[in-house]
């Protein structure tokens, strides 16, 4: 059985310390995708689609910085997400005024309604970092990660308390209308095509915890304007989306099913 903690080097603050077994989404969301009952959550890879107790995790932090990554971030957002019966905060803006509207989408200025965007925001980045400092094993010997490149520092001061928020980040959050996203729950990927502004294209992250869906941007030269109008950390209002993100949940999840093989146990009665 494998030790549920050993020494070695936290890779957040970089002292040699006890580590514990870090999970790459926290405990809290693999026993919320579980909805309160004995059934286990499906996990998907690229070669297998299949109910599994497994949790992706790695001896990578210390308790110190995993309390720090609960109490900055985590611990809000788990308030905020679709439960069994609630989504807090897409009810929170069912009765709010959005600063604006377009086609299929609505912004909100979280400060208005109450909410600390930046551990949003927080939250986002160290489930990214995470992502990028670690290959992580989930079935058959398989990995999920993604390259962070010249990011991963400034991302890794910022969540230790080093640093400000990182420059060259803008951290979208949108709160999902349809009923596939806010039940689902991706890791970090690449996001195909980028962010697409008038200023230009720029390299993106996605991320959907239960209904929010956090788009991490990256600009290597600093962020245009109209990158800044839509972070919820650098934005004015400090903007939150709503939209239906149905479409963006089936591309996701398409990828994965043209080469994923399907487990019997999904289709036993």
């Amino acid at each position: 059985m494998a030790r549920k903690k050993q020494r070695g080097t936290c890779a957040l603050c970089l002292q040699e310390k006890e580590l514990r077994r870090s999970h790459l989404l926290g405990r809290a969301i693999y026993l919320l995708n579980r909805d309160g009952g004995n059934d286990d959550p499906v996990l998907m890879t690229p070669q297998l689609i299949t109910p599994t107790p497994r949790q992706i995790w790695c001896h990578l932090l210390c308790g110190d910085c995993e309390q720090s990554f609960t109490r900055y971030g985590e611990s809000l957002v788990m308030r905020l997400v679709q439960r069994k019966r609630d989504f807090a905060l897409f009810n929170r803006l069912n009765v709010a005024v959005p600063v604006w509207t377009g086609q299929n989408l609505a912004a909100y200025s979280g400060s208005a309604i109450g909410i600390d965007t930046e551990q949003l925001a927080y939250f986002a980045l160290s489930v990214l970092w995470r992502s990028g400092v670690q290959q992580w094993r989930t079935l058959n010997q398989q990995t999920t990660g993604v390259s962070l490149g010249t990011f991963e520092q400034p991302i890794r001061k910022y969540l230790a308390g080093e640093a400000g928020f990182p420059p060259g980040i803008a951290v979208n959050v949108r709160v999902c209308t349809d009923f596939g996203s806010r039940f689902g729950t991706f890791a970090p990927t690449d996001t195909k095509g980028g962010t697409v502004t008038p200023s230009g294209i720029y390299p993106t992250f996605g991320l959907l915890v239960r209904g929010l869906w956090f788009h991490i941007v990256t600009s290597s030269n600093g962020l245009p304007a109209d990158l800044v109008e839509i972070c919820c950390v650098n934005s004015a209002k400090k903007i939150i989306f709503k939209r239906d993100c149905e479409q963006e949940m089936l591309h996701s999840g398409g990828h994965i099913m043209a080469t994923a093989a399907v487990s019997p146990k999904l289709s036993a009665p």
